[in-house]
């Protein structure tokens, strides 16, 4: 698949139908932040959240090249960190 479609594909993931349904994206990787924190006694962020949620897409990209979907979460997962990162920059 052409890079361009799937940078489309993770755009749509990241699209405000989606924010409708879950919230903002940010605002719910800060959240699960907490808990895997309280969980695992480590202080994380929800950059950390999202990085660690794409580690998970990528290990499945390679075990399986052909089910696209994961390269397009992993796709959608670094922006999420990015968008994070920035917020978490300018509080």
């Amino acid at each position: 698949m052409e890079a361009h479609k799937l940078f489309q594909e993770a755009e749509k993931l990241l699209s405000k139908d989606r924010q409708e349904v879950y919230g903002d994206a940010v605002d719910n990787y800060e959240r699960i932040a907490l808990i895997w924190s309280a969980l695992t006694g480590a202080v994380l962020d929800g950059k950390d959240v999202a990085l660690m949620m794409a580690a998970l897409k990528i290990y499945r990209a390679q075990k399986n090249p052909e089910h696209r979907d994961s390269f397009v979460d992993a796709l959608a997962y670094v922006a999420i960190a990015s968008q994070a990162s920035s917020s978490s920059s300018s509080s």
